[in-house]
């Protein structure tokens, strides 16, 4: 190779389940590749990358009171989650959806929820109902002292179905377009989503620009770190993709 030019090339490799590079990633540890590269005077030129998996956990997506979506607002929620997808697959964790309601007449105070109670009354007796390694999301009106959209219970939450901090609570971010039509802010909700998620994953809030952690984030706030990818892989519903 010439002197400042360029190398490119592939690096391959296989690891089957109880390999020790499967089961390195599996523990859900960093794995590091070092390169070494022979100079004509014979000095040697080393570097190294750090290689990482795919991580997958799974949430129930679940409307609270379907009759609060209507028209246009259905594909919005899922064009939302989408949003939220892509926000945790830039930092190579992905997810599965399981697309959940709670039928009209089961609501009752859930419709709208704007005390820190609610949130809480709500995982507990709706998280689930079956034993899915899924984090309950669940998408409703939330407007608690005119400040909070969103919340979640414990940092992380818990593994479980069960108790009182068993999922997040996002506000379904509703808006009449000129036309007259219920939409969704679509880029706001897929942004909230990921935010709550992240606390039950084990993100606390943060102050770096742009983060997703941020206490007040926005639309374009959907970076996660590094350093906080590898907390929310150490999650007991995240495993190896």
């Amino acid at each position: 190779m010439s002197a400042f030019g360029t190398w490119g090339g592939w690096i391959n490799f296989n690891s089957p389940p109880g390999s020790g590079i499967f089961n390195k990633f599996n523990s859900k540890e960093d794995m590091t590749i070092e390169i070494i590269m022979s100079k004509s005077d014979g000095t040697s030129v080393t570097g190294t990358i750090t290689a990482r998996t795919m991580f997958r956990f799974g949430v129930n997506l679940t409307k609270v009171s379907p009759r609060d979506f209507v028209g246009q607002q259905n594909g919005d929620l899922q064009d939302a989650i989408v949003v939220t997808r892509s926000i945790y697959e830039r930092t190579d964790v992905s997810f599965n959806i399981d697309n959940r309601f709670i039928p009209d007449d089961r609501v009752g105070g859930f419709e709208v929820i704007d005390t820190f109670d609610e949130p809480r009354d709500l995982w507990e007796q709706w998280s689930g109902p079956n034993t899915n390694n899924n984090i309950d999301a669940f998408i409703t009106h939330v407007w608690i002292d005119g400040m909070y959209d969103g919340l979640d219970g414990d940092i992380p939450g818990p593994t479980s179905h069960a108790g009182r901090s068993s999922g997040i609570v996002s506000d379904k971010a509703a808006f009449t377009d000129p036309g007259g039509n219920p939409r969704l802010h679509v880029e706001y909700l897929g942004m909230l989503i990921g935010h709550e998620l992240g606390h039950y994953l084990g993100l606390p809030h943060v102050s770096t620009a742009s983060n997703l952690m941020l206490p007040n984030s926005g639309t374009n706030d959907t970076t996660i770190t590094y350093d906080q990818y590898k907390i929310l892989i150490r999650h007991g519903w995240v495993a190896i993709d």
